[in-house]
């Protein structure tokens, strides 16, 4: 029941909460309206009862400003307190009050001055302004007058040069031609010996001469022409295939060829060593003469 854990409730508001908490849905209000209604319309606390909280809550308040040492039931409309309506009181809330802890910060004490404002004071501004006005006149004086305090020195101002004025109808003088000095070539003494042979190997007995000529201007350079070499002569071929089980490299005359199976390889008409090298280093040689047009086959088993 509410009234077990406040029991300052008044009845009618205890009476109201336990039919809106009922379990049955029957035993509840209808609609909220009507539990509105009835909270509204129970009774509350009487008029006594409600001078008695002003008087406690602020009655030092009340005595100051509607009359001094009046007794609470002499102060003016504070403490009458009309006869609720049937639908517009709320005494419930009334009784509830006393519960409530006053605020402080509600209203003033009495005896009490309120706080005073606080004067703004200007003599940090004026300081702070005094010493910026300082500061940018000391700058602007060692600008103008440098930092020893003397006045900067003047400086001279030099008149542009005069030029002369040039008559339109007179002739340009034409600029002078640039003078090119031509380098003597440089001799090679590399390219002077293999010269020299050269012309040694294609003319006997014909050198060149110790000293290096250099060109002269106006004169034909001739130059001399190598004797014609004769036809080159024919190489004639052969084929060769060769095989091994296993696999072996193919040599020819010392000269590596190809791993096998070696298939129409072409070889030089003659002589040759043919030898086969396993991959354990085993080695099989054969002597072996090759046709022009011919296919010579061998094979080697390790």
């Amino acid at each position: 029941h509410p009234r077990t854990l406040r029991g300052d409730a008044p009845a009618g508001l205890s009476d109201a909460l336990v039919q809106a908490l009922a379990k049955a849905p029957g035993d509840r209000f209808p609609s909220a309206r009507a539990m509105r209604a009835a909270v509204m319309d129970a009774p509350g606390a009487s008029a006594p009862e409600l001078a008695e909280l002003f008087t406690r809550l602020c009655g030092d308040e009340l005595r100051e400003r509607f009359g001094g040492g009046a007794s609470p039931s002499e102060l003016p409309g504070t403490l009458s307190v009309p006869s609720p309506g049937p639908r517009r009181t709320r005494p419930a809330q009334a009784a509830v009050a006393p519960a409530a802890a006053p605020k402080p910060a509600a209203f003033d004490l009495p005896g009490t001055d309120p706080t005073p404002a606080k004067r703004r004071r200007w003599w940090p501004v004026l300081l702070g302004a005094g010493a910026f006005l300082g500061t940018v006149t000391a700058l602007g004086a060692i600008l103008v007058f440098g930092p020893d305090g003397a006045p900067p020195t003047p400086v001279a101002v030099v008149p542009p040069p005069t030029v002369a004025a040039v008559d339109a109808d007179a002739a340009p003088e034409p600029p002078p031609e640039p003078v090119v000095e031509v380098a003597p070539p440089r001799e090679d003494p590399a390219i002077r010996a293999f010269a020299s042979a050269a012309l040694d190997a294609g003319s006997p007995g014909r050198g060149l001469p110790t000293r290096p000529v250099r060109p002269v201007r106006g004169q034909s350079v001739v130059v001399a022409t190598p004797p014609a070499l004769g036809p080159a002569p024919q190489v004639k071929f052969g084929y060769l295939s060769a095989d091994a089980d296993p696999w072996a490299d193919v040599l020819i005359d010392g000269r590596r060829l190809e791993r096998t199976p070696l298939s129409r390889y072409p070889v030089t008409v003659g002589p040759h060593t043919l030898v086969f090298r396993a991959a354990d280093g085993r080695q099989q040689t054969r002597k072996i003469k090759v046709e022009e047009g011919q296919l010579v086959s061998e094979s080697a088993t390790f």
